[in-house]
Formats: C-alpha cells, structure tokens, sequence
C-alpha cells in the first residue's frame, strides 16, 4: 500500500509539472544553428553553436529568467526539453545558455550556447551526420508550421537541423535575420536596396516587393 502511495504521489507531482509548463504557454520564440570545424586536425571535432530566443517572463522550474545583460546562464527547460542530437546517439541539453541580449518591454532574451562534439568518423557512412535541434513548445500565437506537431495548447513543437559532412566542408554557414527597412507606403509598389547578405557578391542588390 505505501508503494501504491509513493506511486500515486510521484504521477500527482509529474502531473502538476507538466500542467505547470502547458499551462503557462510555449516560451521558445527562434533560433538559428551553425557549426565549425575545429582546428585539431587528428580528430573530427566541431563546434555547434545554438542560438535561440525565448519568452523572458516564462517561468516554470529549472527555468531562470535572465535580469541582467551579459554573464547570465540560463537552463532552458520545457514540456519537452530543448536537446540537441548530434546524429551519432548522442545528444545534449540546453543548460548552459549565455545571455546576449533581453528586452523586458517586448518579453523575449536571447542567449547562445556551444557544444564541442567528436564525431567517429568525418561523415555517417558516406552520408552527413544529421544534427536537429528540437523541443516543445513554441510561443503561443507563433505558428508558421502548424502541421508539426501542434498541441492543444496550439503551441507546437520545433526541429530544427543541419548537415556535417567534414569531407566536403569544414564548416556552415550562419543564418541572421534580414535588417528591417521601413518605406512609405504610398510610394512605388517596386522597391530595391542594397545588402550584403552572407554567400552572396559584394553589393548584391536585392528587390522587396510590398
């Protein structure tokens, strides 16, 4: 009868965790992931840099919020924990993630944290090494896949991923978001300027259409 009781406790607490996480909504919002050889030539080990935004008032256990700018580490944690997968069978979680920058006002921070990783071999049996990088849940009201993985909540899971092949690159390219350009709106449907997004010429010209 004691064990039947411990049972019925340790299902009542997991419970009251996980109601407490669904209940207080998705807190991841983006991230972006790159990789980059490292420079010791006998081994094939890489960097796997994970840089993620997430809600800044969610708050549910092992979750840290972040009140100052720079040397904060957070812990993320979830109904489904945020980890990275390295594609070999092993994997780790996000809890070491170094605050870059928050906002109190608009309710997200922003934090990156890297893993070193050693794989066996420079690629998986002539193919790549698949790395994702998943979790649950999303910011409620964030739903631009909602076919993958939505919840009751409507907030859904994410996986993100990546190739390493070390045989034909040593290292990936890095995802940024596009600067914000502001126009009138009254003026020509067509509008053109100039960025310099990564892997593209100097001076490539860009057209945006409203």
């Amino acid at each position: 009868r004691m064990q039947s009781l411990r049972a019925l406790a340790l299902l009542v607490l997991v419970s009251g965790v996980t109601g407490q996480l669904a209940e207080a909504g998705g807190h991841f919002r983006y991230a972006t992931m790159y990789w980059a050889k490292t420079s010791d030539p006998l081994h094939n080990t890489v960097e796997i840099t994970v840089e993620s935004a997430w809600r800044r008032s969610y708050s549910a256990t092992y979750f840290t919020e972040a009140f100052e700018n720079g040397g904060t580490v957070l812990k993320i944690n979830g109904k489904d924990s945020p980890v990275v997968m390295f594609g070999d069978g092993k994997s780790q979680f996000l809890d070491e993630v170094k605050v870059v920058a928050f906002s109190e006002e608009e309710d997200w921070v922003l934090g990156n944290q890297t893993f070193t990783h050693t794989y066996a071999t420079p690629n998986n049996r002539g193919d790549p090494w698949m790395v994702s990088f998943k979790g649950c849940c999303r910011v409620a009201g964030i739903v631009n896949n909602p076919d993958d993985g939505m919840t009751d909540m409507g907030d859904p899971s994410w996986n993100m991923t990546t190739k390493i092949d070390l045989l034909e690159a040593t290292q990936s390219l890095r995802i940024v978001s596009l600067p914000v350009v502001h126009w009138d709106a009254m003026s020509a449907e067509l509008q053109s300027f100039e960025l310099l997004p990564s892997g593209f010429p100097h001076g490539t010209r860009l057209k945006w259409r409203q």
